[in-house]
């Protein structure tokens, strides 16, 4: 199955170190972040990569080249403008095969992703994403309210007690489901998607037992590096 990067976002929440290097090449024990996520994912046999690039995407590309040296096969979408993540992935439509797995830029979630994919399959839902229960504090809000797997609300950025899981960043999508992204509108995933299906009980949550991490500040950055 092909594993989809997005690889392009700013990080300005960890400049200086993000004014001349892209997020994912900044270095945990002199190797770059996104060279961590590869070699874990590709664990589990995900070796077909697109990696979403926009931010100083040369130094992405002539660092991991076409990924041979990593036992992956790297391909990549190169835009041209900062984008929303459904846009992103619209604008790479031709690139994407008919199912992937899509993770993003700065999570690192070290679980079965084989496990994940037999669910996924079992109960055939045209997107899944991996919901985790924050019983070691991530420092990330409860985002996700969910019963018997279903995805009841999707809420960012506040602290409510009915929402008891936070999403881990790594989903599961049939890319049929890019046709319900409007015309010419550079949204986010969970404006562009979740709203509709979790009104038609389609948002469905895998959860995993595994903490996630990610770099998304530079004190999350110096947790990685102690792991």
């Amino acid at each position: 199955m092909q594993l989809v990067i997005l690889a392009w976002w700013l990080g300005t929440r960890l400049r200086p170190i993000t004014e001349t290097i892209p997020k994912p090449m900044v270095e945990i024990n002199s190797k770059p972040y996104l060279e961590y996520q590869i070699n874990m994912i590709s664990n589990y046999w995900f070796t077909d990569i697109l990696l979403l690039v926009w931010y100083l995407w040369e130094q992405i590309s002539d660092y991991f080249l076409d990924g041979k040296k990593f036992w992956v096969n790297i391909n990549y979408n190169f835009e041209k403008e900062l984008l929303w993540t459904w846009w992103a992935l619209k604008l790479a439509e031709d690139k994407l095969a008919d199912e992937f797995l899509l993770v993003y830029w700065d999570s690192y979630l070290d679980f079965d992703y084989n496990e994940l994919v037999k669910f996924w399959k079992e109960n055939n839902y045209d997107i899944t994403l991996t919901a985790y229960d924050n019983k070691d504090n991530t420092d990330v809000y409860n985002n996700l309210e969910v019963h018997n797997g279903r995805v009841i609300r999707y809420v960012k950025w506040i602290q409510d007690k009915q929402l008891n899981y936070v999403e881990s960043w790594v989903l599961l999508v049939k890319k049929n489901i890019l046709q319900l992204i409007p015309k010419n509108t550079n949204i986010s995933l969970e404006e562009a998607i979740f709203p509709g299906l979790i009104s038609r009980w389609k948002l469905w949550a895998y959860r995993v037992s595994k903490r996630f991490y990610d770099i998304w500040t530079l004190e999350r950055l110096n947790i990685f590096k102690n792991l």
